[in-house]
């Protein structure tokens, strides 16, 4: 839900200014990552729980 809030905000922003649509990108980007990395950790935790 997160990462489809972002995009609708980039989407909405940037309607009206694109140097705020393009600031919001690489939010998006750490988004992905951080997603990724605590995906990776529960796979990596998964015997355990």
């Amino acid at each position: 839900m997160l990462w489809l809030s972002i995009l609708v905000i980039i989407l909405y922003c940037g309607r009206f200014s694109k140097t705020a649509a393009l600031l919001l990108v690489p939010y998006l980007g750490w988004v992905t990552f951080a997603g990724a990395l605590n995906w990776a950790v529960v796979q990596l935790n998964a015997p355990f729980g």
